[in-house]
């Protein structure tokens, strides 16, 4: 029954929904920003809590921790939490994890729980995943959510619903997995806007995302995101024990108050699109393809050797459309700093491992080559790869003479004319020549013939990109060549 000194949380709960509450039974892993939240649900009158967390509080978290006093530094949370919920509410049913989730103890950490709230950092992805695999196969809703800006999302997992990885794109390759990081447009798909000169904008927000995925910033968070994450996931806890309705992903719930507006954001065209897309596929197969473990040269080796050649005096460069990193590997080797934007995320898992390879020289992100997130003039060459004919052209160059700095290079290759599918169908036997395996071989030629037929495909001729270029302000063209045995052209330009 409800705990009688609780008599206020009636009338906006019924008795018997907060009678409901004090039976139910809820694990919290995690008790960081959303420490508060677990007390939240004590106050709330929820019957049975497990909390989980094996991290201390320290004085940096004293901005949205309100348990991170002086007097607690150094001190377990898990410990200190379970102490501020016993002397709220000391009838509640609570158990203590001071060691946090782990993979030897996650299995008795949410047996017999209704509902798991997961807070696990997202650099324990192994935690992380295991505690969603478990859950999802007991059939428990798993609540969770990220600080971001002024607000908070929350996503919740229900058993008929897409599951952790598929939503978020985890890749199935075991060492993909030790490198992959949170996709962007899982955590910023609403108008988010973050400060930059002139007001808040969407730009700088993305860009502010894009810096914290590769580790120059650390992740936002302030009173105003953690209070906002207590409302999210303590009201889709509370719905879910009540049986009320509730919005599982691919569809999340936010709040933002940097734009004013809160809501829900369906996002299975993204999920959709990224399970069905050719990219998606062909990231499994594309670079035993393009550089074959023998060593022999192919079309794509070839055009890498242009662009190292042809971009030795600019530091900074932006590959739009990298994939995997292939190129932008070649051209940090050679000693240039690297930003690579592609939007499939299975490509781009490929390029976020060699960019932790490469020492802080490579960056990777997710990003629209039609509409870039950078500031004006701060790269030093643009260049993209085979990306041209599936963009609207215009946009696509008007957003590289933005980001180029004055003098800055723009080095692209691109399709000119559409390829003889049937030669293109006839290139196995080169592929085996070359040491590519045959299965590898047959699915990227599979691939290959299926994106060509798209109709989003569309050659661009040099002369056409030519002349765009000249009226967008570019002020010499320097080399047009040919490449890809004559199907792509290839040509470098100066702002």
């Amino acid at each position: 029954m409800m705990m009688d000194y609780l008599f206020k949380n009636e009338g906006a709960f019924s008795r018997v929904q907060l009678d409901r509450l004090a039976q139910s039974r809820v694990a919290v892993a995690g008790l960081g920003a959303f420490a508060f939240g677990a007390v939240n649900l004590a106050q709330l009158g929820v019957g049975h809590l497990r909390i989980a967390d094996p991290d201390t509080f320290e004085r940096h978290n004293a901005n949205r921790q309100p348990l991170a006093t002086l007097s607690n530094r150094g001190k377990n949370k898990t410990d200190q939490v379970e102490q501020w919920i016993r002397d709220l509410v000391p009838e509640v049913k609570l158990e203590a994890f001071p060691d946090g989730v782990t993979l030897e103890n996650v299995e008795r950490f949410i047996e017999g729980m209704e509902v798991v709230v997961d807070a696990v950092d997202f650099l324990r992805p192994d935690v992380k995943l295991t505690l969603h695999r478990l859950c999802r196969q007991k059939k428990i809703p798993v609540v969770t959510g990220l600080l971001v800006g002024r607000g908070a999302i929350c996503y919740c997992f229900l058993h008929d619903g897409p599951d952790f990885e598929e939503f978020f794109a985890c890749p199935q390759d075991p060492e993909l997995r030790k490198t992959w990081t949170m996709p962007a447009s899982r955590i910023m798909p609403h108008d988010t806007r973050f400060p930059e000169d002139g007001g808040l904008t969407r730009r700088a927000a993305l860009r502010h995302t894009f810096e914290v995925l590769n580790g120059r910033l650390p992740i936002t968070s302030n009173p105003v995101s953690a209070g906002t994450s207590h409302l999210l996931l303590g009201t889709m806890v509370t719905n879910l024990l009540l049986g009320l309705p509730v919005v599982g992903v691919p569809t999340i719930s936010y709040c933002d108050f940097s734009s004013l507006s809160m809501g829900t954001h369906d996002l299975s065209a993204l999920v959709d699109d990224h399970k069905n897309s050719i990219w998606t596929r062909m990231a499994a197969v594309y670079d035993a393809v393009l550089v074959p473990s023998s060593g022999q040269a192919t079309v794509f080796t070839e055009l890498r050797d242009r662009y190292v050649r042809d971009l030795k005096d600019c530091a900074k460069i932006l590959e739009a459309g990298g994939g995997t990193g292939l190129l932008a590997e070649a051209l940090v080797q050679q000693g240039h700093e690297v930003t690579v934007l592609d939007r499939n995320l299975e490509m781009l898992a490929h390029a976020v491992r060699r960019a932790r390879q490469a020492g802080g020289k490579m960056l990777v992100g997710e990003g629209d080559v039609e509409d870039l997130f950078f500031a004006d003039g701060i790269f030093d060459a643009y260049i993209s790869n085979n990306v041209l004919y599936l963009t609207d052209l215009e946009k696509t160059l008007r957003e590289a003479f933005r980001v180029l700095r004055p003098g800055g290079k723009i080095a692209l290759s691109s399709p000119q004319v559409t390829p003889d599918l049937k030669a293109i169908g006839g290139s196995l036997d080169r592929l085996l020549a070359s040491g590519v395996e045959e299965k590898t071989a047959r699915e990227f030629l599979d691939c290959q013939l299926e994106m060509l037929q798209s109709p989003a495909v569309t050659p661009r001729k040099a002369e056409e990109v030519q002349s765009l270029l000249h009226s967008l302000g570019f002020s010499e063209v320097e080399k047009v060549e040919q490449a890809y045995a004559g199907i792509n052209f290839y040509l470098v330009a100066r702002k």
